[in-house]
């Protein structure tokens, strides 16, 4: 989304768009595409870049790297501003930042497992992960060792 907002609009966003472009580049994209904000160094509230881009009419989802107050920061301003929702971004870091994922799948709402507070957060994370799985429910689709013990 930086090429679709004005560069140096808004303080700690990142953005790339020439002024004159902005508008067009925004105007031409099709009224059902939905705008993934990618901001990680954003922590307050409500983020700019996301506010401006709902502004234009379209669905807006916040992305947030693995930082707390940049993830708080896309969540409240994702609730706040009736938006889309919020995607944490992973690129390829997963394997580093694992945690990550089931504390922002908790501050989103996630519940934990009845056994959560006996397993270690890796259990954890791949019974989360289990259940978001669009490909199928197998440690395999998901990504996970074949040694771990199927339930």
């Amino acid at each position: 989304m930086d090429m679709l907002l004005e560069e140096r609009a808004f303080d700690l966003c990142y953005s790339v768009g020439k002024k004159d472009e902005v508008c067009k580049l925004r105007n031409s994209t099709a009224k059902s595409t939905v705008f993934v904000d990618w901001q990680y160094g954003c922590n307050d509230v409500p983020i700019p870049s996301l506010v401006s881009l709902k502004d234009c009419g379209h669905d807006v989802i916040g992305a947030p790297w693995y930082n707390e107050k940049n993830c708080n920061a896309h969540i409240r301003t994702v609730r706040d501003n009736d938006m889309f929702g919020v995607m944490l971004t992973t690129w390829h870091t997963l394997k580093d930042h694992m945690h990550s994922v089931l504390s922002f799948a908790k501050k989103c709402g996630a519940k934990s497992f009845v056994w959560s507070e006996f397993s270690q957060p890796r259990e954890e994370t791949a019974a989360l992960l289990r259940r978001v799985s669009f490909e199928g429910n197998t440690y395999a689709d998901c990504g996970w060792s074949k040694e771990q013990i199927e339930i």
